[in-house]
């Protein structure tokens, strides 16, 4: 049972397929190859395989290990650290985001690169199978007391659809909305050691 009352809310940040989800993809695979560093040599995906994993693998010539089990409470990581973790719209799925960043930064490497992203919108727009949408501050914050920095950030448009729903949800998010709705791509860094105990005062 859904304890979320979502009138507006659509499955439409689901993709069900390849093609369906393919825009994501293109743009997601864009903002990686523009930070691109050919040493990388170690490639962690948050989550179980699926489509995704391959088409990145496919594109960068890369193997690509995933995790297993429950991210929120203990899944299990390959052993060793890693140049690069993939983490693509896996928070907006658990109560307990912070504890997966955590872990996140228990694999990467110290100057790794963490390439994330999730939705952020409006509360009646969210799908109905998100715990929690977070927006740009809240995220902001979360990554801060995870000990990470966004070095870069790019903004995944989600196509408008006809009828009623799609376009209250429009409507409702240009006047309640700060910022653009849309699917968020983050590159994250680990804090340095002096970075950390500035945010700690």
């Amino acid at each position: 049972m859904n304890i979320f009352f979502k009138p507006f809310a659509g499955p439409y940040s689901e993709p069900k397929t390849f093609k369906e989800a393919f825009w994501r993809y293109k743009w997601t695979v864009n903002f990686i190859k523009k930070h691109w560093n050919p040493d990388w040599k170690k490639f962690l995906d948050i989550g179980h395989r699926n489509i995704f994993t391959s088409y990145l693998e496919e594109t960068f010539g890369v193997k690509i290990l995933n995790t297993f089990g429950d991210l929120d409470r203990k899944a299990i990581y390959p052993e060793g650290n890693f140049d690069v973790i993939f983490c693509f719209e896996v928070l907006e799925h658990l109560c307990n985001p912070l504890w997966l960043l955590d872990c996140i930064y228990e694999k990467l490497d110290s100057n790794g690169a963490l390439f994330l992203s999730t939705p952020s919108r409006l509360q009646i727009n969210w799908a109905t199978c998100h715990f929690c949408e977070h927006s740009l501050d809240r995220l902001s914050y979360l990554f801060e007391k995870a000990k990470f920095v966004v070095t870069d950030r790019d903004l995944i448009k989600i196509p408008g659809s006809f009828g009623i729903r799609p376009v209250i949800r429009k409507i409702m998010g240009w006047f309640f909305f700060p910022y653009p709705e849309g699917i968020y791509l983050f590159l994250l860094k680990k804090l340095k050691n002096q970075d950390i105990l500035l945010c700690q005062r």
